[in-house]
């Protein structure tokens, strides 16, 4: 008898969000024990929702989340149709904050600077 890849592995990766849930979804791929779209280790799941069942992801709303052609992880990101977005969050770049609030003009960084070094020094600066 074939003994289920998914054995003795965390039971974490097989939850659709999780960062080893690529690994869980080769996995299934290739044990022995699937047949088709159902898994015969372990109890059967008849509505699985944010998991990896069979080698086939689940979103949350129980329908099958597509892969992710760059990095291979389920996309579980709820569609937006007023966005376009390239790739799933897990290879999605993060977008710099505004300049503007990243940083401050040049009159309110000598102000808090002035304010910094009057805090600091032991003869403050008389006002």
């Amino acid at each position: 008898m074939n003994r289920p890849l998914c054995i003795g592995r965390p039971p974490e990766w097989w939850d659709t969000g999780d960062p080893g849930s690529r690994l869980a979804l080769a996995l299934c791929r290739v044990c022995p024990v699937r047949t088709g779209t159902t898994c015969q280790a372990g109890e059967p799941d008849p509505r699985p929702a944010g998991v990896i069942r069979a080698g086939v992801a689940y979103t949350e709303r129980r329908t099958t989340c597509p892969i992710c052609d760059r990095c291979g992880y389920p996309v579980d990101d709820r569609p937006d149709s007023r966005r376009q977005r390239e790739g799933c969050r897990n290879c999605r770049a993060p977008q710099p904050r505004n300049w503007d609030r990243t940083f401050n003009g040049r009159r309110q960084y000598q102000a808090a600077r002035y304010l910094r070094r009057k805090a600091t020094d032991r003869n403050p600066i008389p006002a």
